[in-house]
């Protein structure tokens, strides 16, 4: 998969090297994707202030997440595929209920978006944390 400042995000197949979908909804241009850990959702942060959910196979977008206030650089989906993290110039990173895609209360500086997204990864199972781990 690709993130692209033409605005879109295309999906490849990585065997052929041939294009599957370009994702295209974006209001600027895109910085970066990722896969849900099923497959089946696309999540990507743009310019525009938006990070765009989107169904890998048919590369409609589903929703529109908004909330941060400058471009959306990093994105991610939790391990167990029921969080979505962003973080933003804005200088946060924002936590999304996968489920219901309400942003939970958790807005952490940007310097702890790798730290959380480690702290994620390790707590698949764990219900919502209410804090990233301190050092």
């Amino acid at each position: 998969m690709s993130a692209s400042w033409d605005k879109t995000v295309k999906i490849w197949d990585a065997e052929t090297g041939t294009e599957l979908l370009t994702l295209k909804g974006h209001g600027s241009g895109v910085d970066s994707a990722a896969f849900s850990p099923d497959g089946k959702r696309v999540v990507s942060g743009s310019r525009d202030n938006t990070a765009k959910i989107w169904d890998a196979e048919t590369g409609t977008e589903l929703l529109s997440l908004k909330g941060h206030g400058a471009s959306v650089d990093s994105v991610a989906f939790s391990s167990d595929g029921k969080r979505v993290v962003s973080g933003s110039w804005d200088k946060t990173a924002k936590i999304w209920d996968a489920v219901d895609w309400t942003l939970t209360k958790e807005e952490f500086p940007q310097y702890q978006l790798k730290r959380y997204q480690a702290w994620l990864k390790r707590n698949e199972a764990a219900p919502k944390p209410s804090a990233p781990p301190k050092k």
